[in-house]
């Protein structure tokens, strides 16, 4: 009855795969039509499509409406939240790397050749 409520990826028997199947989950469904949508350029692309992934504040919505409503146990909507929180911290992260690592090395290159010029 629960996995036809949350689906088969999430029934699994130890909670402790449930965040790593969230976080997946939230990369599939919230950033495959960022990705589709975003404009071209292979690192932009990735990164925008991490910075929208995260999204804490529907899965504590979605969480507390299951516990609410006695479909989701307390111990599950916890790793769903929890999975969440490390969505928020770690997806930007990721991004902004994926991002700022050409720019780092543009920089890098720019500073030599100016220490170099005279």
């Amino acid at each position: 009855m629960l996995g036809s409520v949350i689906g088969p990826a999430l029934t699994c028997t130890a909670l402790g795969t449930v965040m790593p199947v969230s976080l997946l989950r939230f990369l599939l469904v919230r950033g495959a039509q960022v990705r589709l949508l975003a404009p071209p350029g292979p690192g932009d692309r990735r990164a925008l499509t991490l910075c929208a992934s995260p999204c804490l504040p529907l899965a504590v919505t979605i969480t507390t409406i299951g516990v609410d409503r006695k479909v989701l146990g307390g111990g599950r909507a916890a790793a769903l939240v929890g999975a969440a929180m490390v969505a928020v911290l770690i997806l930007p992260l990721l991004a902004s790397r994926l991002r700022g690592g050409g720019r780092r090395k543009e920089r890098a290159s720019a500073s030599s050749a100016e220490s170099q010029a005279w």
